[in-house]
């Protein structure tokens, strides 16, 4: 399955939504990492999804039909399709193979605090929380 860049851009910034009960990271017993995974909503009613992880490091994506990436966020070493290495904050607007945009260097996630970054995540993605948010991590 695969939809344009144009597509793709259109649903990154649209505005979107989540409901804030939600957004509660869960982890399973004997795991040291922990999981977010949340709908994402599209105001015609689509779902998206918006999945983190979080162990020593954390990471975000907002996938379109559970796959295709929107726009992701992460600080693991990856190794791109022109063989550059990236070992810093970066975000990934797409992962097509042999795509110039493969991924760029970022500063504007916070990398200290995941709370932030989660939040700045969503702003950047225009995506609203509704209703309560849940302020523990787990």
């Amino acid at each position: 399955m695969l939809i344009t860049i144009e597509e793709r851009e259109k649903i990154y910034t649209e505005p979107k939504f989540v409901l804030g009960k939600e957004l509660i990271w869960r982890r399973k017993e004997g795991e040291g990492s922990a999981k977010l995974n949340v709908k994402v909503f599209r105001h015609n009613g689509e779902e998206l999804s918006l999945r983190g992880t979080l162990r020593h490091r954390y990471s975000f994506a907002l996938l379109y039909k559970g796959i295709i990436v929107i726009r992701q966020w992460d600080t693991a070493r990856h190794r791109d399709p022109a063989d550059v290495i990236f070992t810093g904050p970066h975000k990934h607007p797409r992962k097509d193979k042999g795509s110039i945009a493969w991924a760029y260097y970022v500063d504007d996630i916070p990398t200290d605090n995941v709370k932030k970054a989660l939040h700045a995540f969503l702003k950047e993605c225009n995506i609203t929380v509704k209703g309560e948010y849940q302020p523990a991590l787990f």
